[in-house]
């Protein structure tokens, strides 16, 4: 399901997707998962469960295995620092802080494999 949102003179695109997971929420570049399911209190009303949206989950944007993981838990990172590597179909990619913060927590180790939208660590 999409949406345009207006705010101001700016323009937000917002997507909700059900998975196994839970309800995965784009606004922008940006993903929330919501690991309980959404109400719906009609066709263009869902019902946010309050959140800490300061909290950010980093995803595995493909599928491949952890080949270095480049910060420890407490770390502070600025916006792009390189978090880990996953290597996949022979190449290497670099995963970016999308913000400063801290690392809260690693949910991978080097050598393990992951899954496309795996949780890999969260900043706050």
């Amino acid at each position: 399901m999409k949406f345009e949102l207006k705010i101001g003179e700016k323009n937000f695109e917002i997507e909700i997707l059900e998975t196994e997971k839970g309800t995965k929420v784009r606004v922008g570049n940006k993903e929330f998962l919501f690991e309980e399911k959404l109400e719906r209190k009609g066709p263009s009303q869902i019902v946010i469960p309050k959140r800490d949206f300061s909290k950010l989950e980093v995803l595995a944007p493909i599928s491949g295995e952890v080949s270095e993981v480049l910060v420890k838990e407490g770390d502070f990172v600025e916006k792009d620092t390189p978090l880990l590597i996953i290597s996949a179909m022979k190449m290497e990619n670099e995963i970016l802080a999308e913000k400063e913060g801290r690392v809260m927590k690693i949910f991978v180790k080097k050598g393990q494999k992951v899954k496309k939208d795996e949780k890999l660590l969260e900043l706050q």
